[in-house]
């Protein structure tokens, strides 16, 4: 995927809560929160890597969170021009975007290819 990044941030203390209509679910708070584009193109190369992986997860209707079925992971589906910030603010553990959305959003992060 070129053009693509991995941003990481190196822990989290937070509790996260999906909210959707008249749905709340409180998320376990030892998962890892892994933040990935919501739709397009890079949504779907994104999961692809995921299926790659072996990350399953369940994604209930109207929600932007899925928790996979065997891993102590949470993912978070959120615009991708958002992820970079939503990352360095500590709001999600890690997070995949494009390079260009990282430069765009003048934060700082660390990068993996």
């Amino acid at each position: 995927m070129r053009g693509v990044v991995l941003l990481a941030l190196v822990s989290h203390q937070h509790r996260f809560y999906a909210l959707s209509g008249p749905y709340v679910m409180q998320l376990p708070r030892e998962n890892a929160l892994f933040a990935i584009p919501k739709k397009g193109r890079l949504f779907e190369k994104c999961n692809k890597l995921l299926e790659g992986a072996g990350l399953e997860y369940v994604r209930p209707n109207r929600l932007d969170v899925a928790t996979c079925k065997d891993l102590p992971i949470t993912i978070v589906f959120l615009p991708a021009a958002d992820i970079a910030k939503y990352v360095a603010k500590g709001n999600v553990d890690i997070g995949i975007t494009g390079q260009d959305v990282v430069a765009e959003s003048d934060v700082e992060v660390e990068e993996g290819v």
